[in-house]
């Protein structure tokens, strides 16, 4: 698992983003707000909130369009300027007493979409079990950061500016929760897993 950031996706993004103002945002969001949507429900789990926390990072992004030109990461800057928007909305909300839960950033549920795994390979029933036991046994940054890597697809530069942590520390999370989910399952299986992108 390495950390580079790939020249296909340099290449692709300069080509996303060579467009005229008026179509770069249409073009941001036909192609980020689903996954955008998914890491945001994962991050607290109150679809409304989502909702809100995407239209207002958009609207904050129309009004700037030329600055996601001169980003090094649009892609990381998207997801952590959701994260912080839901981040923002739950403390507000806690001010307002309208949910006393509201001060955690969620669990970050990750699942395996078992049916696809079962369906696709000869897994048993019991070691996607071990390994679900095994995923939700790690903390909530380590189960972010597999979305992050394996779902999003985010580089651990990008990882890190969008967790505002070092790049160390997402290396370090990602091996330790990588050491201790082989600890539950065979290793080719967990591999099969991260390949064929079943984590979600």
């Amino acid at each position: 698992m390495g950390n580079t950031y790939t020249l296909y996706e340099k290449i692709e993004e300069e080509r996303f983003l060579d467009a005229n103002d008026s179509k770069l945002v249409e073009n941001v969001y036909r192609k980020y707000s689903a996954p955008l949507r998914s890491y945001g429900l994962k991050f607290c789990g109150k679809p409304d909130m989502v909702e809100d926390a995407i239209h207002d990072v958009f609207v904050d992004l129309w009004s700037r369009a030329k600055k996601l030109r001169q980003l090094e990461h649009p892609k990381a800057y998207l997801y952590r300027a959701l994260r912080n928007e839901i981040i923002t909305k739950q403390k507000r909300a806690i001010r307002f007493v309208l949910s006393p839960d509201t001060s955690q950033s969620g669990l970050f549920p990750l699942e395996i979409d078992r049916e696809t795994a079962l369906i696709k390979s000869e897994i048993q029933e019991e070691t996607l079990n071990r390994l679900q036991e095994g995923l939700a046994s790690l903390s909530e940054n380590q189960r972010e950061i597999l979305f992050l890597r394996f779902n999003a697809g985010l580089s651990y530069e990008q990882i890190a500016e969008t967790m505002a942590i070092r790049q160390q520390s997402a290396l370090n999370l990602t091996h330790r929760a990588i050491k201790k989910l082989r600890s539950q399952v065979p290793e080719p299986v967990l591999i099969w897993i991260i390949a064929t992108q079943l984590l979600r």
